[in-house]
């Protein structure tokens, strides 16, 4: 009878979103009668590393509501092709497109609504009763707010107790307040729209020109007047109840946001049928999946989990941290799960692409992987060869230029210091190489127009391969017992530049709007950081200060004190000094210099320096603002590329 369409995305749009959208299905399933009915809900644009909105509130969905909810998954790419004509994350003509072309064939009504209406018959009567002989229309009903503070009082899971607090709440705290438009009969009429599915298909759908927000109810309201002479109006049978959300703003509620134009989506319409999208709507050539929640969420991670670990630990595992054994790799049973969860939300269809010196660890992932429906086999480099006696299937070996080009995942696993003397092709030296070298094939793929792809590396916590890895990665700060860290590439050039913003104050410095500043008669350390990692090569350092706080020359000794050194600049990579500059009094006025420092590859690696930071020393003999302090790669070293 009918497919009730909404749309969402796995974000924080607007107050409490999670707890709203579940009353919102938990009331809506309980309107529902008819054994075809269904609640068709379009997740767009939810990232591909998190799962959809339903998913993640599954555990709070009435078990009647996870019966009759569809989930079709849009991914990014499809957003893609969209993303450069609007701000918004979520494209509401696109989304609702996508569910009515997907709905039910067998069903004769569409509603088109929103996951955060409660709707309260007003009598005893499903939805499915009140559609059930109507005659061809499309039909509104008035919609009344409730506020955030009373709705949070409702047990989302409980939905005829909802629907009852509804029509309580509406009388007794004089909620039940009509606000009528003279067309569309009532505000806000997205939020209920009642219509024939076959008329809507035959029209092309909603309009899919208007990405930005608003007034795309008032389009497909226009336009379903040519065929039925009006909006017929449902308020004698049902009122409809919004949880009001805007003590957060969102993209469509803020001041200044951009919405559609009212000429394209109302002034200028003459026709109901949309000629230009009559093949195109609903995105009928991609593949879009379908998600049910007939089984509890999370089942495919956890049969991920049964199929790679085979026996349960008896004993907790030990890795220290910094000095105490943080150099130590990782157990490839007790990373396993942080991979699995990591990769679980993504498109069956991804490629991952593994570069490391573990078998077992690969073993367990490949496991996982498989048992977690992936398509695709994970790719290992001709070079890893041996890793394939990690298992005899789920492996494919190839070429690494082909496998960096269409992995859509690569995973890194880093062996600890002192456990690959040999420097051979199976280290993690090796290892190290290929992860810079797809570093810099990311960012040429990024530059010409390429989506970004997740990294993972293993083992780069808490030892010398986690700062190169931080500076080529905006990863996430995972705690350290994962074992992991995981993000996308920086641009080139990240860890160079103006240092100066990132640098922390010293006992001898303050900071103001312009510069770092030391007051004379206080000497020390100005200003020092930011702690970060440089690939070998050779860079410049450059240095703009001013120096003051002295008239003119009253005695020898005043003198002498001024040709004295005040400043010096260092630059130094875990307490070692690499190369410094002092500044002499010469007369107060704004001075730069310039010195060279070299990053040298440690001995069978290309590891380049971590921990590396500036200091900013004075003297106390007078005044100094320091206004930049820039790193830039110097003559054809290493670093030109991935700094």
């Amino acid at each position: 009878m009918i497919s009730v369409v909404l749309y969402g995305r796995n974000d924080d749009h607007g107050y409490n979103l999670h707890k709203r959208v579940a009353i919102s299905l938990n009331c809506i399933a309980e309107l529902l009668a008819d054994e075809a009915d269904e609640i068709v809900f379009v997740d767009y644009n939810t990232p591909d590393d998190l799962p959809t909105l339903p998913e993640a509130i599954g555990d709070t969905l009435a078990a009647k509501t996870r019966r009759r909810l569809r989930i079709l998954r849009v991914r990014p790419e499809i957003h893609a092709r969209y993303a450069q004509r609007t701000p918004l994350p979520v494209l509401e003509a696109i989304a609702r497109n996508v569910a009515v072309r997907r709905s039910n064939p067998g069903n004769r009504w569409i509603l088109s609504t929103n996951g955060d209406m409660v709707f309260a018959p007003r009598a005893e009567a499903s939805l499915s009763a009140i559609a059930r002989e109507l005659p061809a229309g499309l039909y509104h009903i008035p919609r009344f707010d409730l506020p955030e503070a009373l709705w949070e009082t409702f047990d989302r899971m409980d939905g005829p107790g909802t629907i009852e607090a509804v029509r309580h709440w509406g009388a007794a705290a004089h909620l039940d307040e009509v606000v009528r438009r003279d067309f569309v009969r009532y505000d806000c009429p997205g939020d209920f729209q009642l219509m024939p599915r076959g008329d809507l298909c035959r029209i092309g759908g909603f309009d899919e020109r208007l990405i930005h927000g608003w007034h795309l109810d008032y389009n497909v309201a226009k336009r379903m007047s040519f065929l039925y002479g009006g909006v017929g109006d449902l308020a004698g049978e049902l009122a409809g109840y919004h949880c009001d959300h805007t003590r957060r703003s969102t993209p469509t509620h803020e001041p200044d946001h951009r919405a559609n134009s009212w000429y394209l989506a109302y002034d200028s319409v003459a026709r109901a049928e949309l000629p230009e999208q009559a093949e195109s709507w609903g995105c009928p050539g991609d593949a879009i999946e379908e998600i049910s929640l007939a089984k509890p969420a999370g089942s495919r991670y956890l049969a991920a989990l049964r199929a790679s670990l085979v026996a349960p630990s008896r004993d907790a595992g030990r890795a220290g941290c910094g000095a105490e054994g943080g150099e130590k790799t990782a157990r490839p049973h007790h990373v396993v799960p942080f991979l699995a969860s990591l990769v679980a939300p993504a498109p069956r269809g991804w490629a991952a692409a593994w570069f490391g010196k573990d078998p077992e660890l690969l073993g367990l992932f490949r496991a996982a992987w498989t048992a977690l429906g992936f398509e695709r086999p994970v790719a290992i480099p001709r070079e890893l060869e041996h890793l394939s006696r990690a298992g005899s299937g789920g492996i494919a070996i190839g070429g690494a230029a082909e496998i960096l080009e269409t992995a859509n995942v690569l995973l890194f696993d880093f062996a600890a210091p002192g456990t690959d003397e040999a420097r051979g092709p199976n280290s993690a030296s090796a290892v190290e190489g290929m992860f810079l070298r797809a570093i810099d094939g990311e960012r040429s793929r990024i530059a010409g127009g390429r989506p970004a792809r997740l990294f993972v590396c293993v083992d780069a916590v808490d030892n010398r391969y986690e700062q190169m890895v931080l500076a080529q990665l905006a990863a996430v700060h995972t705690p350290a017992g994962t074992r992991l860290r995981y993000g996308y590439v920086r641009p080139a050039g990240a860890q160079a530049g103006n240092w100066l913003a990132r640098m922390d104050v010293g006992p001898a410095g303050y900071r103001d709007r312009t510069a770092i500043r030391a007051c004379a008669r206080v000497a020390g350390a100005a200003a020092y950081g930011p702690r970060v990692w440089l690939p070998p090569g050779s860079y410049c350092a450059r240095v703009e200060f001013t120096l003051a706080g002295f008239g003119g020359a009253k005695s020898l000794f005043r003198l002498l004190w001024r040709l004295g050194r005040v400043a010096e600049f260092c630059i130094a990579a875990g307490g070692r000094v690499l190369a410094k500059r002092s500044a002499f009094f010469i007369g107060p006025r704004r001075r730069s210099i310039r010195f060279e420092f070299s990053v040298a590859p440690t001995a069978g690696g290309a590891a380049g320096a971590a921990d590396l930071e500036a200091w900013i020393l004075t003297s106390g003999i007078c005044d100094l603002a320091v206004s930049r302090l820039d790193v830039s790669p110097s003559g054809d070293g290493g670093g030109q590329g991935r700094a």
